[in-house]
């Protein structure tokens, strides 16, 4: 989300200079900028290619630079990194001043880089046309420079997950030693609207950060999540100014140290504009006044109580012994509510179901043990047009399964690991708008069909793992969809191999362990595993057969179980590189091509070859 709002920053760009029409063809960038890319190029440590578009003539037309169409000078330099992406990349080294050149520049992204360390450049305060600021999850260290005050039109300045110190030193104030917290730069950003100083725990010791946070008035949002904050922090503003000024619409508090119910007072006297307050994985246990909590209810639209530790007895306001009552009162205008991760009970009421805007609601890992059917039918009142998230994985709740069809608007529904049983009735269908579907680790019976799928064509994560299913499909059937997520592991899918996979282009995790399947797998399905991108396969305990053969590589596949088939002859050298290899119990008889490549052994997780009929030398590499 942070990183999508650069494209909300360049349209706001292109809204202040009409006349500027960003990113046209054919704008040649102006060579003195081009030159100090170049040598902060040559400061990088590009491991991953990131840069390597940074040779053309015209920097314009490099990854990550927006130019003005009527200046030439460049707007935005979007560097940020990936440490999640199935293939990571990301920056490190250091940061040259010849950043200094790009006096233009309204957009930095250097996020989710590894800087190891370094301390935060001073010399980007000298950018003073900066609006956009993002330096997250780099691996900065030390101080924040006191010279970001000169950034005076900076709307978003995101710092979460360095390890930045909060500039604490000594001044001399009127002949008097006194400590300084060293925040005063961040009261000159005085046009600031998005803020993120979230993982800065020393932050709950700062009050002037705090105060100066608080006189802000621009700011609509503020994130402090995991910064130690304890119940300290409530103390030590100052209620009529933040009150009389604040105009945030989006608080997030997460992952901190509150406990008291003083938390819900602020929040209380500051909701008449506020429309998301994340108060997940803190310890309340003390209740809120209910004139505090129905205050907050009135106005906001998300709220998130996850893993808050809620229990019986502990917010009465609004929860009895552990519930939600039926007499509870939710805003008219909420459209999401998470109080998975707590204590809760029963099940849940049918206040829920006549909120007319409710889109998402996620109530996974709690103790609701409630009768399926009976809670789709308390949210089907309005909410059945408007619900598209729906979570209630991990509680007990038991019975079969209703018909969800009248849930129009329903995207994700999770069902996992509960009490559910009972048979699949033949005539249930799922929305049609149906994106994830997991009921795996329950206890159903009876038989699915490919009449259950009708009109499901933007299915992508289908989960029926760990049940007593049997997938009786047309022999012919063509699905609508393309799943990127197959678990069927424990259903009964064969004796035969699916020939409906052979219609699936975008599987990257399948599991269809111990699903009874007796047959040789055809020569598409590895070219599938080989080109197409699929990432993890389970496919042991069948009784799997036939030579695997080999194909040019293009996605290493990360996680290949195989085990206790029947699979035999070479073993393929496409699955070289995989981290995590089990090819036990197999009648595989060749190894020597698979483990090495020009002449060195390739480099792998964990490699199991036990129960094989394997023979030969071991190769020298």
């Amino acid at each position: 989300m942070k990183i999508d709002l650069v494209i909300v920053v360049l349209l706001e760009i292109r809204n202040h200079n009409k006349d500027d029409n960003v990113c046209a063809k054919g704008v040649r960038c102006m060579q003195r900028e081009r030159q100090a890319l170049l040598h902060l190029k040559g400061g990088f440590v590009d491991r991953y290619g990131m840069l390597s578009s940074w040779t053309t003539a015209n920097c314009c037309q490099w990854k990550g630079i927006v130019c003005s169409n009527i200046t030439h000078h460049i707007l935005i330099l979007d560097l940020h990194g990936d440490w999640f992406a199935m293939d990571e990349f990301f920056l490190s080294g250091i940061i040259s001043n010849s950043l200094m050149e790009l006096q233009h520049l309204e957009v930095l992204n250097l996020s989710w880089n590894q800087f190891q360390g370094i301390q935060v450049p001073y010399f980007i305060a000298s950018l003073r046309n900066l609006r956009y600021l993002d330096l997250s999850n780099s691996g900065f260290g030390g101080r924040i420079p006191s010279q970001f005050g000169l950034l005076s039109h900076l709307t978003y300045l995101n710092l979460e997950g360095n390890s930045l110190e909060t500039c604490r030193s000594f001044i001399l104030d009127g002949g008097t030693l006194k400590l300084h917290d060293g925040a005063f730069w961040l009261s000159n950003l005085t046009s600031l609207t998005h803020l993120d100083l979230s993982l800065m725990d020393n932050l709950n010791n700062s009050h002037s950060w705090l105060q100066i946070i608080e006189n802000l008035q621009k700011l609509r949002e503020l994130s402090l999540s995991d910064c130690s904050l304890s119940d300290n922090f409530i103390h030590s503003l100052s209620p009529s100014n933040f009150y009389s000024s604040t105009s945030l619409s989006v608080f997030d508090l997460s992952w901190n140290k509150f406990t008291s119910s003083m938390i819900f007072q602020l929040v209380s006297n500051i909701s008449y504009n506020l429309f998301e307050l994340d108060l997940c994985g803190n310890n309340l246990l003390e209740a809120p006044a209910s004139n505090h909590f129905g205050l907050m209810m009135h106005f906001l639209e998300r709220l998130d109580l996850s893993s808050d530790r809620l229990k019986g007895g502990a917010i009465e306001s609004f929860m009895d012994i552990g519930k939600i009552p039926d007499s509870s009162k939710f805003p008219p205008q909420l459209q999401s509510l998470s109080l998975e991760s707590n204590s809760l009970e029963s099940g849940v009421p049918k206040s829920l179901g006549s909120t007319c805007t409710l889109r998402s609601l996620h109530l996974s890992n709690n103790s609701f043990n409630e009768e399926l059917p009976l809670i789709m039918q308390n949210l089907s009142g309005c909410a059945r047009s408007s619900l598209q998230e729906l979570e209630l994985r991990m509680n007990q709740i038991n019975g079969t399964l209703p018909d969800f069809s009248v849930f129009s608007s329903l995207k994700t529904l999770s069902l996992d690991e509960n009490r559910l049983n009972g048979k699949i009735p033949k005539d249930i269908r799922f929305p049609t708008q149906l994106e994830t579907l997991k009921m795996n680790l329950n206890s159903l019976g009876g038989v699915i069909s490919d009449s259950h799928f009708a009109n499901m064509s933007k299915l992508k994560l289908l989960d029926l793992s760990d049940n007593s299913l049997a997938l009786e499909f047309s022999k012919n059937w063509t699905p609508s969809f393309q799943l990127g997520y197959i678990g069927l592991r424990s259903c009964k899918l064969g004796p035969t191999f699916p020939k409906w996979f052979h219609t699936q282009n975008d599987i990257e995790i399948l599991d269809i362990s111990n699903c009874g399947i007796s047959d040789s797998v055809p020569e598409w399905f590895w070219s599938k595993v080989a080109t197409r991108g699929m990432t993890k396969m389970n496919v042991s305990f069948n009784k799997l057969k036939g030579t695997i053969p080999n194909f040019p590589l293009k996605v290493t596949p990360h996680f290949v179980v195989l085990a206790s088939n029947q699979f035999e002859g070479p073993i393929p050298p496409f699955l070289r590189g995989s981290a995590f290899l089990d090819l036990s119990q197999n009648k595989f008889s060749d190894f020597s091509s698979f483990l090495c490549a020009n002449g060195s052994v390739e480099a792998l997780g964990q490699l199991d070859l036990s129960n094989n009929q394997l023979s030969g030398k071991i190769p020298y590499c």
